[in-house]
């Protein structure tokens, strides 16, 4: 009935409830731009695309300052509205904290162990904050 959704509190259930409706799914031809967010999606978006003609915007993740501000920047551009200034100061707030935190991420040796688009993300975040 759905494509997303959540668990509902017992004690398991198979499918989750609630979620994007079908009917919504199918009107996704009259789209301006459809965004994807995660490699793993890149089949799916290349379906969607063949199918509606609408242009899809891709990003691996949205973890780090290049990957947002290159989101930031494509909604800017797909709305043709500038970035609000409330989404510039949070930019700059997150910069500077990692700015302040720069001196205990620099260098420190790190591991993961992830699906693969949460591994990705991760690793370029933690790359960008200096670990290695």
């Amino acid at each position: 009935d759905s494509l997303d959704g959540h668990l509902i509190d017992q004690d398991s259930t198979l499918l989750t409830l609630g979620g994007t409706p079908k009917a919504a799914a199918a009107g996704l031809g009259g789209a301006v731009a459809t965004v994807v967010i995660g490699r793993s999606l890149h089949k799916a978006a290349d379906l969607l695309q063949a199918r509606s003609g609408v242009p899809d915007f891709r990003f691996d993740h949205l973890l780090g300052l290049d990957a947002c501000d290159a989101f930031t920047v494509t909604l800017a551009e797909i709305s043709g509205q500038p970035v609000p200034p409330a989404i510039e100061r949070q930019r700059a707030q997150l910069q500077d904290a990692m700015v302040d935190t720069h001196f205990m991420t620099g260098s420190l040796r790190i591991g993961l162990a992830a699906d693969p688009d949460l591994l990705v993300a991760l690793g370029q975040f933690l790359a960008g904050v200096g670990g290695e």
